[in-house]
């Protein structure tokens, strides 16, 4: 009886452990590619309110990114909450900060914020979209004052820079307390002799002038070298603010002008960590053209897409050598993420790749299960503006309708006229491309400019592709494939080179955009832990599998442009934010702690699998035990 009923314990605990562990596992929701999790609640906002300086909805109800801190002059805290970077300032957004408000009886009025936090135009109501934000914030505010005797001699004074683009003090109060200088953060001004100029007669504007700064926030260039000639091909630039930075240049990039594209690699280590107190400000990264001469070895992309998204869900890459052919063949049906996929007519044979073929990425495509494109004549619509090289304005805008019947040709004006003003398409650009539906392409952007803006007269248009980028972080390697494509203006008398704009596989801007908007795009990225690791099978030297390539919203909103040289991450891949750019799998960035959460469910899952396989067996053992003490 004793060892029947110790069978019971053990049986009773095991299932325990299984149960606890099913429960931790569906307590912690799944993580999505925009970072929200599965029946998470999110915060709305509460609007603006005349008691409260700040508002966010659910503020004391978690930890977020940073606090802010309303406090008196003395440094009493008057409120304080938590807050996240991806949250909206504003009257209208999740956080609101006023001018005034009133608690426990007592009004009071903002006299600073946070070095460049506070807009002047808005009378401090909103932190400017611009406004980066690398820790707590604090705001400070003076109690109102009610005095009637002296409120006739009173005002309200806004010091702010010269330009009068940012407040940096306010106060309500006599002339005699305007101080003659202001130190907000490493920056010293000076009090300007630019006289007021406010219409309000409440309120007199003073300004100041800069006249020390000692920001660590400083430029750094790197540009990549012919390793021949020792001509800058194309260059890049990085900011340092107050903390190391690592630049990633690619392994491989490509440049294309006039239709034909010559392909580089690099000669030296690609991998840039610069420390704040270097004193360099220029790296050099010599890149070698990819001919038959230089005996060097390129990886030939494959990228495996959806038909019907028209998304990256795998990829392969063949190492193609010099005089020799690298061979495809697509299998004829995969599964990714449960879905089966089975390949599309178009692509069901054997490719060929020649060493000297300047293409070095292809597309092919796979149905999903229930889409009939194999056997349909389908139709996708492509989107095509003109953009004027002076300002970035969109001058027109059209669409034009492709199918997989085949290739179309879509055409781009030599000019056009606009409001009296006759556009150029700038040097460079095709006249046309015949676009194969078959392609990730979805908009086409092409740069024109004013036939009297003589500045743009010497200009000429290249596209540059990154090819390869292969970044370690935390003992994993992350391969970036193909997909990051950016547009750059050069001058043929200055030879100078400027970045127009930076676009992903699909065409859309993945560049610093205009504060407030939001540019959406895919990066393609591949992750492997070894030479032969990842999610294709072991290869040799002459073929191998890379890892799956995916789509991941590298968008920027608000606070955060995406592909920016801003300082949201310290590392940035050709220039674009690492913490941007997302590994296909599961969707994780890269610098996250998403993807322990991924790997602690999985541990949960095996013990609670482990335990219940115990189960399984002592409940067989149990009932073996019962019928042997019947007989």
């Amino acid at each position: 009886m004793r060892e029947k009923k110790s069978y019971r314990k053990l049986l009773m605990r095991a299932s325990a452990l299984a149960m606890s562990a099913f429960m931790m596992t569906a307590a912690a929701p799944p993580v999505w590619a925009d970072g929200t999790q599965e029946n998470s609640v999110v915060s709305e906002s509460a609007g603006s309110t005349d008691d409260k300086p700040g508002v966010k909805s659910g503020s004391n109800d978690k930890k977020g990114d940073y606090t802010i801190t309303f406090q008196d002059e003395k440094g009493n805290v008057l409120e304080s909450f938590d807050a996240s970077k991806g949250e909206k300032w504003g009257p209208s957004g999740d956080i609101s900060v006023r001018s005034t408000f009133y608690k426990n009886g007592k009004d009071y009025d903002i006299v600073s914020g946070p070095e460049g936090a506070l807009s002047a135009e808005s009378d401090c109501m909103q932190v400017s979209s611009e406004y980066d934000i690398e820790g707590d914030m604090v705001f400070t505010y003076r109690e109102h004052q009610k005095n009637a005797d002296s409120a006739a001699s009173q005002k309200t004074y806004k010091c702010m820079t010269e330009d009068g683009g940012m407040l940096l003090y306010m106060f309500t109060g006599s002339k005699d307390m305007i101080p003659e200088t202001l130190a907000p953060g490493s920056k010293l001004y000076t009090r300007s002799s630019k006289e007021n100029d406010s219409k309000d007669t409440a309120v007199e504007n003073v300004y100041y002038t800069l006249t020390k700064d000692t920001d660590t926030r400083y430029p750094v260039t790197v540009n990549y070298v012919n390793a021949d000639d020792g001509s800058t091909i194309t260059s890049r630039t990085f900011y340092v603010n107050g903390k190391t930075k690592t630049f990633e240049a690619p392994n491989a990039f490509s440049v294309t002008e006039d239709g034909k594209t010559v392909n580089y690699h690099a000669k030296d280590p690609t991998k840039i960590t610069h420390e704040v107190s270097d004193t360099t400000r220029t790296y050099t990264i010599r890149y070698q053209k990819q001919t038959a001469d230089s005996g060097q070895s390129y990886s030939w992309y494959i990228l495996l897409y959806n038909s019907e998204t028209n998304r990256c869900i795998d990829s392969k890459v063949v190492k193609v050598k010099p005089g020799k052919d690298g061979t495809f063949t697509p299998e004829k049906k995969i599964t990714k993420n449960g879905i089966t996929y089975t390949i599309n007519k178009a692509f069901d044979r054997s490719f060929t790749h020649s060493y000297d073929d300047s293409n070095h990425t292809m597309y092919v495509y796979y149905d999903p299960e229930g889409y009939s494109n194999s056997s349909e004549v389908k139709s996708r619509e492509i989107n095509i503006q003109y953009v004027d090289i002076a300002n970035g304005n969109v001058l027109q805008s059209r669409t034009q309708t492709v199918t997989s019947e085949g290739d179309t040709r879509i055409d781009f004006p030599d000019s056009f006229d606009i409001n009296n003003v006759h556009y150029l398409r700038i040097a460079g650009q095709a006249a046309y491309v015949d676009h194969n539906f078959y392609s990730p392409k979805e908009t086409y952007t092409v740069y024109y400019y004013d036939e009297n803006n003589t500045a743009f007269q010497k200009v000429v248009i290249t596209r540059e592709e990154v090819q390869e980028v292969t970044v370690t972080d935390g003992g994993t390697t992350y391969r970036v494939i193909p997909g990051i494509t950016r547009t750059v203006m050069r001058n043929t008398d200055t030879g100078v080179s400027t970045v127009v704009s930076t676009n992903d596989s699909t065409g859309a801007a993945i560049a610093p955009v205009a504060a407030g908007n939001v540019s959406n795009g895919t990066a393609n990225t591949g992750n492997s832990t070894n030479a032969n690791a990842g999610n294709g099978t072991a290869g040799t030297d002459e073929t191998s599998s890379a890892a799956g390539a995916g789509t991941a919203n590298t968008a920027g909103t608000d606070n955060n442009a995406a592909g920016s040289d801003n300082d949201s991450g310290d590392v940035s891949i050709d220039g674009v934010q690492a913490d941007e750019i997302q590994t296909p799998e599961s969707n994780i960035k890269l610098n996250s702690d998403k993807d322990k959460n991924s790997t602690r469910n999985l541990v949960i899952m095996v013990i609670s699998i482990a335990a219940l396989a115990v189960c399984a067996v002592l409940a067989v053992l149990l009932i073996r035990r019962r019928k042997a003490l019947k007989h």
